[in-house]
């Protein structure tokens, strides 16, 4: 007999295809140690002069029952996303939601989703929140496999890569490959046992690359 939690992952493909007319990268049931989220989606939104993104979050749930503590629960998860929604399945004999629910979800500072045969209904706009750096940063990274690069601050995803330690001619060498390639750069700042990871996408790494002058090549 399936659960409640596995009637719910039922929705998320419905609600992935909403979230992908506006967001490229999105991905269901995704998180850290500290929370999972339903369905998470990414989008750039810095137009043409900037790389700054956005994630929204949604939180899948089959009905609207204890609703205030339901708009909470995705409240939560704004320590990730910019913006939060929760989505609720919607039976199609009452109103996609009362005036006393929309009212709880702005109070409280939620967007609302109804779901409506096998499709998603933007009934309440979420306001927009600036999450915790690190989280948003590891969400994107270990959940997404997206990289943001330390130079131009645009989203990237590197199927392929070179890792660098060290420095002099491993750096030199490893530049040569990965801009003849157009492939990005993973390298190290302060101890590598930190493991604090930073990231070059291949546009900047094949423009470091012709700046450099011949004699550091």
């Amino acid at each position: 007999m399936p659960t409640i939690r596995d009637l719910e992952r039922d929705l998320y493909p419905c609600v992935e295809r909403w979230l992908k007319r506006d967001y490229p990268w999105t991905r269901p049931n995704v998180g850290t140690t500290y929370g999972l989220i339903d369905v998470l989606g990414v989008r750039r939104v810095g137009g043409l002069f900037s790389g700054e993104y956005e994630l929204s979050s949604v939180e899948v749930k089959l009905n609207r029952r204890q609703f205030a503590r339901k708009c909470g629960q995705a409240l939560g998860y704004r320590v990730y996303a910019n913006r939060v929604y929760l989505a609720v399945k919607s039976d199609g004999q009452q109103p996609l939601f009362e005036t006393t629910e929309i009212a709880i979800a702005s109070c409280i500072g939620v967007g609302l989703i109804a779901i409506v045969e096998g499709r998603c209904e933007e009934v309440l706009t979420s306001p927009r929140y600036e999450p915790m750096t690190k989280l948003k940063a590891q969400l994107l990274s270990l959940s997404m496999g997206l990289r943001l690069c330390q130079i131009c601050g645009s989203l990237f995803n590197d199927v392929k890569r070179y890792a660098i330690k060290g420095s002099g001619k491993r750096w030199r060498r490893a530049f040569e490959k990965a801009a003849s390639e157009r492939v990005a750069i993973r390298f190290y700042v302060g101890d590598p046992k930190d493991d604090q990871r930073r990231f070059l996408c291949p546009t900047c790494v094949s423009l470091l690359w012709l700046l450099a002058p011949e004699s550091n090549r």
